[in-house]
This record gives C-alpha cells, sequence and structure tokens, in this order.
C-alpha cells in the first residue's frame, strides 16, 4: 500500500504544472542563468568551493539574481552562492542574517528576506557554499 501511495503521489505531482507553466519556469531559469552568466563575465572559478568566507578582511557589496548571490571583493573578486528559496531578494527584498558569525558567512546560515518599504518577512533560506571566481587577466 505505502509503494502504491508514493506512485501515485509521484505522478500527480508531475501533472501539477502545465506545459504553458513549465515553459514560463524554463524561460525564466533560462533568464536568470543568462544574468548570472553576464555578471559572471571575465571571471573564471578560482578554486574549490569554500564553507565560510571572511567578510571583514575588505568592504563587499552583494547582487541577487535569481537565488544566487554573488559577494563581491574589490574589482577582481566574487563568491557565488547558490541559496535555493531567496528568490526574495532577486525583487529587491533586503537580506539579514538570522544567525551571524562575528566577521563569517557560512553555508547553513539562516537569511531572511524582508520587503524594504513595509519591512514584513517575505521568506527564508540557507547559505550554500561559496564557489570563488576571479578576474581573468588578459
Amino acid at each position: 500500500m505505502p509503494r502504491l501511495f508514493l506512485t501515485l503521489t509521484l505522478i500527480l505531482a508531475g501533472c501539477a504544472t502545465t506545459p504553458q507553466e513549465r515553459a514560463a519556469i524554463a524561460r525564466d531559469e533560462a533568464a536568470t542563468e543568462a544574468k548570472l552568466a553576464a555578471a559572471l563575465k571575465g571571471f573564471a572559478p578560482a578554486g574549490p568551493p569554500q564553507t565560510c568566507i571572511n567578510e571583514r578582511r575588505q568592504t563587499y557589496n552583494t547582487t541577487t539574481i535569481g537565488d544566487t548571490i554573488l559577494y563581491r571583493f574589490g574589482r577582481d573578486e566574487i563568491f557565488v552562492n547558490r541559496a535555493p528559496g531567496c528568490n526574495g531578494a532577486g525583487r529587491g527584498d533586503a537580506l539579514v542574517l538570522v544567525n551571524y558569525q562575528a566577521g563569517l558567512l557560512c553555508a547553513g546560515q539562516i537569511i531572511r528576506t524582508v520587503d524594504v518599504i513595509s519591512r514584513v518577512q517575505t521568506g527564508s533560506c540557507a547559505l550554500g557554499d561559496f564557489t570563488p571566481y576571479k578576474r581573468v587577466k588578459s
């Protein structure tokens, strides 16, 4: 009986979206990946993913593209963090760290997304690993 229930659940989950909805999702994902590729143009991966980065070493700024957060340190270094569920930041919501560790951003830390006008929480997610990218010298 449990196996039949699982099979039926999986079949129904596959039918939950229409072909038009799946096409729209695919278009959105392609547009997001294109924006990410444009943001990383001129950069190349510079080593294995890291669990934590030290945010105190210098000032940085963040850019959010879909559920990917880019941490830019200076002109030549970017850390890419895929944080599934952080889509609210792509709408312009603020990112607020919940379990902040002094000077470190680490995988697993919780981020809340907050509407900057109403100050209402719009979602939350957890940071993933940080993949370093360095500017390619030509």
